[in-house]
């Protein structure tokens, strides 16, 4: 590990209802929040999230669709559009 380590933080929370489903696809939509940073950046952001879930074997894949609004901090990018694919097990 580098001496001039820092530290990094990453925290989200959201909350969601279903809108559609049909066998093990599921679409959900709500409000999320989201902060992150290191040493001399920080953000935090709110906005809306559209899930779409896609079974995979005994798991799935989750694709969300995230409008970001920075509300607090310094780091870039500005407010903008996030996708993130991720998958449970």
């Amino acid at each position: 590990f580098a001496d001039d380590s820092s530290y990094f933080f990453d925290a989200s929370a959201s909350v969601q209802r279903k809108l559609w489903e049909r066998g093990d696809y599921k679409l959900t939509a709500g409000a999320g929040a989201w902060a992150g940073g290191q040493e001399g950046l920080t953000r935090f952001d709110i906005g809306p999230r559209a899930n779409v879930h896609v079974p995979v074997g005994k798991s799935d894949m989750r694709f969300s669709l995230d409008w970001r609004q920075r509300i607090g901090g310094n780091a870039v990018p500005d407010s903008g559009v996030a996708l993130t694919i991720s998958s449970g097990f």
